[in-house]
């Protein structure tokens, strides 16, 4: 009798022993998931001779937007090349902007979005490009 019960003893300390071990698998796996997805950013590499044209107006709308907290509400004085022609639109709320860019040289049309958002406990950022012949 005493033989069993050490027997089932033993067995009962192995099955607590793994089900602890699985436990402390469990929640590492959890911060290190929290970690890596807290410090992800996604940012697509940016087509350099795609975006050339763009750029200065970028350029002078993130100037802006770094001096004073929002994007500006017009885009003037930039200078581009001749055939091109754009188009500068703010969201509502200053926090998002969109450039429309024509070229009447290559019949093609520029897109590229940006938003940023800043909180005092969080900041978000997106950008998208689109390019299409008219």
């Amino acid at each position: 009798m005493k033989e069993r019960f050490l027997t089932v003893l033993k067995w009962f300390f192995i099955v607590l022993g793994v089900i602890f071990f699985i436990q402390i698998l469990l929640v590492l796996g959890a911060f290190i998931g929290i970690i890596t997805f807290a410090n992800t950013t996604f940012k697509m590499p940016e087509n350099v001779n795609k975006m050339k044209d763009i750029k200065p107006i970028i350029n002078y709308v993130q100037e802006y937007q770094k001096e004073n907290g929002k994007y500006p509400k017009t885009v003037e004085g930039i200078k581009l090349k001749k055939d091109l022609t754009y188009k500068y639109e703010p969201s509502k709320d200053f926090n998002c902007y969109t450039i429309t860019l024509k070229s009447q040289k290559e019949n093609t049309t520029k897109q590229y979005q940006q938003c940023m958002v800043k909180t005092d406990n969080s900041s978000s950022s997106s950008e998208s490009y689109v390019e299409f012949s008219n």
